[in-house]
């Protein structure tokens, strides 16, 4: 197997998902998701929100995870995630895939986790404090987090004046959750919650500062993952990797 081609060897995630199953993208994405953090992956139990055909359950267990938990409100989606692992005999012991809100389970699941998977999910929510505390309850001590971000022009302050905090304006505020709906019937977007009006429900996009302000009140470090090898690279279906509006982090609990 080629570690920086591990998709092209496990060809049905090609085909079990209508999202960004692009292989350049999937496998440029193991790269900075699962390789990059090996280490702390392997032996240890995980949670993997929105596990969705179980592409990253799975990539987790083969570099070595103890056990992967997935958390998906899509059944068909659970239906090809099971399928997925018992057409590459995966033991069944190593993994379970639960329907469930990520937030009906996290508010009753705590001290189970090492690591969370938190992938492509952050900006499929308007919940982001809460969903961050509850990470945290998990007594996780790292959360992989690859998220669509909201560009702003202001660099981050990790510890921001008094004053800072109070004449920033909202156009160059680098603390900002941009407004978006999606539309819950598409496999892509967020699911039904209680938000959805006509079909749309209410998302939001962190910027970066975002991001470090929320988990660092959480008692989290924030390292974004380095793209710059895997984006020099020729690679299809990476557009918003390129464009700075997608990245990845590691949040480590201090």
């Amino acid at each position: 197997m080629s570690e920086n081609a591990f998709f092209s060897d496990y060809p049905r995630f090609y085909a079990t998902s209508q999202t960004s199953a692009i292989p350049d993208r999937l496998n440029c994405r193991y790269q900075s998701i699962i390789q990059a953090n090996q280490n702390i992956i392997a032996g240890k139990r995980l949670l993997d929100i929105g596990s969705h055909d179980g592409r990253w359950t799975f990539a987790a267990l083969q570099a070595g995870a103890q056990h992967v938990t997935g958390i998906e409100p899509r059944a068909e989606l659970i239906d090809n995630a099971v399928s997925n692992m018992q057409a590459y005999g995966i033991d069944e012991s190593s993994y379970a895939f639960i329907k469930d809100d990520v937030f009906n389970f996290l508010r009753s699941h705590t001290n189970e986790i090492d690591v969370v998977l938190c992938l492509g999910y952050f900006y499929h929510t308007i919940q982001h404090v809460e969903l961050v505390k509850l990470m945290a309850g998990t007594q996780a001590r790292h959360i992989i987090l690859d998220t669509e971000v909201f560009p702003t022009n202001t660099p981050y302050h990790s510890s921001p004046t008094p004053r800072q905090l109070k004449e920033r304006s909202a156009r160059e505020d680098n603390f900002v959750i941009q407004l978006i709906k999606d539309p819950v019937a598409q496999e892509m977007m967020a699911t039904e919650d209680a938000f959805t009006e006509d079909g749309m429900t209410i998302v939001g996009r962190p910027s970066v500062g975002a991001i470090h302000f929320i988990f660092e009140h959480f008692g989290f470090e924030v390292q974004e993952i380095d793209w710059d090898t895997l984006l020099a690279q020729s690679a299809e279906g990476l557009n918003d990797y390129q464009e700075g509006w997608r990245k990845t982090f590691l949040c480590s609990r201090k």
